[in-house]
C-alpha cells in the first residue's frame, strides 16, 4: 500500500529487489568455502548442500558468469553465495 496516494506521479525512486551483497568467503585449496564472514563473526561451512553455474547475457560487455554455493553454517543457517568468475569477487544472494 502506498504511505501516501496522493502524492505526485514521478517522484518514487524504482529500487531494484533482492540485490546481492559482497561477503567475504574462506576458501580450500579447490574453490569451495569453508568459512564466511557473516555478521561480523566467522562462520564454519558444515557442509555445501548444492553448487550451480549460471552463464548467461554473454551477448553483452559484462556477461554474467557465476558460481554458487547453498551452504549449511556452522550454526546451522543455510546460506547461498556465488563467486563471481568474472571479477572474482564474492557475494551473498538471498533466495
Amino acid at each position: 500500500m502506498e504511505p501516501d496516494p496522493r502524492t505526485a506521479v514521478g517522484t518514487h525512486r524504482l529500487r531494484r529487489l533482492n540485490q546481492p551483497a559482497p561477503i567475504a568467503v574462506h576458501t580450500n585449496e579447490l574453490g569451495a568455502p569453508q568459512s564466511v564472514v557473516w555478521r561480523g563473526r566467522l562462520e564454519k561451512v558444515n557442509h555445501i548442500i548444492e553448487v550451480w553455474r549460471i552463464d548467461d547475457e554473454w551477448w553483452r560487455p559484462l556477461g554474467i558468469d557465476r558460481l554458487y554455493f547453498q551452504l549449511v553454517l556452522s550454526e546451522g543457517r543455510i546460506l547461498t553465495v556465488f563467486r563471481d568468475l568474472i571479477e572474482g569477487s564474492w557475494w551473498q544472494q538471498k533466495y
